[in-house]
């Protein structure tokens, strides 16, 4: 399977990365924002994982899955 050059993570059948695209979703979603001055800020956030259709973003100072 292909990685990401960027993060190392996953690519899609696409080229694409997959943890690019679940910031990109959660962005639209309005789970994150691309805002820094606010607490859900997608530069806080690490993509940790999606299971069951929803993905995973980990806040990286309280280490919570809080979005």
């Amino acid at each position: 399977m292909e990685s990401c050059d960027q993060c190392g993570g996953t690519v899609d059948d696409n080229g694409k990365c997959l943890s690019n695209v679940a910031f990109q979703i959660a962005i639209t979603e309005g789970r994150l924002s691309e805002n820094p001055r606010v607490s859900t800020y997608a530069g806080n956030y690490m993509f940790m994982g999606s299971h069951n259709g929803k993905d995973y973003f980990k806040n990286r100072d309280t280490r919570q899955y809080d979005v």
